[in-house]
């Protein structure tokens, strides 16, 4: 249990790998090594297996202020995005009794362990969509039910700006596809998604391999 001041800092550490660096610091704060969670893109990783966390001296475990080093046991690629989440508990141990002590470390403990809570809270608040500040108070941000959305695709009300969904047959797939204009340039046409509202608009984007009379990209726009 923390006994010491928490930061008020975002409790997550993103880094890129190079391929040799194995040491990734974090200066968050944590009760325990296990209220961290590692993952290298979206993957989350394990401790012990993939990674320790170890003191700045290289010890195990945290620092004495709660903060610390994850160290990969394989070093992350130059491709690998590194991420160090604190993740602790929504839950409580100790119990204050009737006619007991209560100290103020078991005061300090707790009342530590609740700042971190809400600083993850914030944390993952901070990477969720959310209205501006001058959003209307008529603004429903309610999702439709599973059973309205299934198979459909979610936009927004052309007059309210709420969440809606669609058909998805009002919408222009994206796909890719290769034309030969002249042997042997090949020319790839990228076909972008592009809202039909009153009539479709379609962005076709040519990019041209090995021609060095002509540009690199053409952009069509046609309506």
């Amino acid at each position: 249990m923390a006994t010491f001041s928490v930061n008020d800092q975002v409790r997550r550490v993103t880094a890129q790998g190079n391929g040799n660096l194995v040491d990734f610091n974090f200066s968050f704060q944590v009760n325990n090594t296990s209220d961290l969670k590692v993952f290298l893109g979206s993957t989350q990783k394990q401790e012990t297996n993939d990674y320790s966390v170890v003191t700045s001296t290289g010890s195990a475990g945290l620092n004495a202020d709660g903060t610390g080093t994850i160290r990969f046991v394989s070093a992350p690629t130059s491709s690998d995005t590194v991420v160090i989440l604190s993740d602790v508990p929504v839950a409580r141990s100790s119990v204050y009794s009737s006619g007991g002590n209560v100290t103020a470390q078991a005061l300090e403990g707790d009342f530590d362990t609740i700042t971190m809570q809400i600083g993850d809270l914030e944390e993952k608040n901070n990477r969720s969509i959310k209205a501006p500040v001058d959003e209307p108070a008529t603004s429903d941000f309610t999702i439709p039910s599973k059973a309205a959305r299934l198979g459909k695709l979610l936009s927004f009300n052309n007059t309210t700006g709420n969440p809606e969904v669609s058909d998805p047959g009002s919408f222009i797939c994206i796909y890719w596809i290769s034309y030969n204009i002249r042997e042997p340039e090949l020319v790839l046409l990228q076909v972008l998604l592009i809202r039909q509202v009153q009539e479709i608009y379609l962005l076709i984007l040519v990019y041209l391999k090995d021609h060095k009379d002509l540009p690199g990209q053409m952009v069509f726009f046609l309506q």
